[in-house]
């Protein structure tokens, strides 16, 4: 069985003493805390709206103002406009956050934006923050606070390899993260297609509508998401071999995937960048609801799952990765793994792949250590998800 442990190189400045001062409520610690941590306003929020910070979500009710007792280090700030009218009932519009690092001390002001239906920073200056500082003790009880113990863990246990230089590198330019993606041109399809349903049916133009609406339907097939609202991760090869591979050798790499792995860890510069990527494209689409990062994440251990010499190679760096999906499948929700396995067995099928490799790498040298670290794992999904895998003699 796998041994449950915390997870690796957290650093938090927000001691056990701090978490009990949270949960045990005492006002006058608060307070004081409130220097060592970071405060969040958030001004304007309708009533209604979800909003959420890392792995903890709520409905905003009429006195919200933010969140206080914010430990520092990387956070994911989200929310979610809720139409609650009539003809709508109660529906939910796309997702929006932002990834932010924070330091002690710091102070954030969002507004919401009626027009846009979107919470966004506001530029303060030293002494607009002085006066928000100052106003603190009464602004308190507006402000909910940072919800410690396990949420704060298993934030941690999912995003502990990203830095600030893979945020940089990875999330888009705009520095919104969104469910829904911009397209260019949709302002100009949908002008055509308010045009094309006013235009009057009669015999002889029903072959024209047709044809606008099959045009229509090509415009939106090649419509681009706008410039700046994607993450940029990085591109996996589907084949890559060597310069001058004989037919032998692209068979190998077709089959042992080390090559590629290699190629994309020269580009990044270190193993930590990949990491971060396996970590931060999972946390993308499992908080922000953004599809391309469940593609990315399944992209990625596809192919450090059917690698044989980077197994010995890079012993570090799978060590890691074995702890990085095992926090995360702990914390995806069972219906989103019922999904997976009924529908195509992506997870069980890539795990298996490097259960079986492992078992084979096992007899060349490989850390005895990393195989018994593996060995485990696969026993803890048996056993707690009933995975089965079935490995061959090697």
């Amino acid at each position: 069985m796998m041994e449950e442990r915390e997870p690796s190189d957290m650093s938090t400045d927000v001691s056990q003493k701090q978490m009990a001062i949270v949960q045990r409520g005492d006002e006058d610690q608060q307070l004081a805390l409130l220097t060592q941590s970071a405060t969040l306003l958030c001004l304007d929020v309708p009533i209604g709206t979800s909003f959420g910070i890392d792995y903890q979500s709520w409905t905003t009710a009429q006195n919200f103002k933010g969140v206080k007792l914010i430990p520092p280090g990387l956070h994911f700030i989200y929310f979610s406009s809720t139409d609650r009218t009539e003809a709508a009932g109660l529906a939910s519009g796309p997702r929006t956050g932002y990834f932010k690092t924070l330091s002690k001390g710091d102070i954030l002001v969002m507004r919401w934006s009626k027009d846009t239906e979107m919470l966004t920073f506001e530029d303060t200056d030293d002494e607009q923050l002085e006066r928000i500082r100052a106003d603190l003790p009464n602004l308190d009880r507006f402000l909910g606070a940072y919800p410690y113990g396990d949420t704060l863990t298993t934030w941690l246990s999912l995003t502990n390899h990203i830095r600030d230089i893979d945020l940089i590198r990875l999330q888009p330019t705009s520095g919104v993260v969104s469910s829904a993606s911009e397209l260019e041109g949709v302002s100009g399809v949908m002008a055509r297609r308010r045009h094309d349903t006013m235009e009057t049916e009669t015999d002889e133009e029903v072959a024209v509508r047709a044809q606008q609406r099959e045009a229509n339907a090509e415009a939106w097939r090649t419509l681009e998401p706008r410039e700046g609202t994607c993450f940029r991760f990085t591109e996996i090869p589907r084949r890559l071999f060597p310069p001058g591979a004989s037919p032998a050798d692209i068979s190998k790499h077709s089959m042992d995937r080390s090559f590629t792995l290699h190629h994309i860890l020269e580009q990044l510069d270190d193993t930590q960048a990949l990491l971060a990527e396996v970590q931060l494209s999972f946390v993308s689409f499992l908080l922000g609801q953004v599809f391309d990062g469940f593609e990315q994440w399944k992209q990625l251990l596809n192919l450090v799952c059917n690698c044989d010499d980077a197994l010995l190679t890079y012993t570090p760096l799978y060590q890691q990765l074995i702890e990085i999906i095992h926090f995360q499948i702990k914390e995806t929700p069972q219906d989103f793994f019922i999904d997976i396995v009924s529908s195509n067995n992506f997870l069980v099928h890539i795990l298996q792949e490097l259960f079986q490799r492992t078992a084979d790498m096992a007899g060349e040298g490989l850390d005895q250590d990393f195989v018994q670290q593996v060995n485990g794992f696969r026993q803890y999904c048996t056993q707690h998800y009933g995975w089965t895998f079935e490995l061959e003699d090697s």
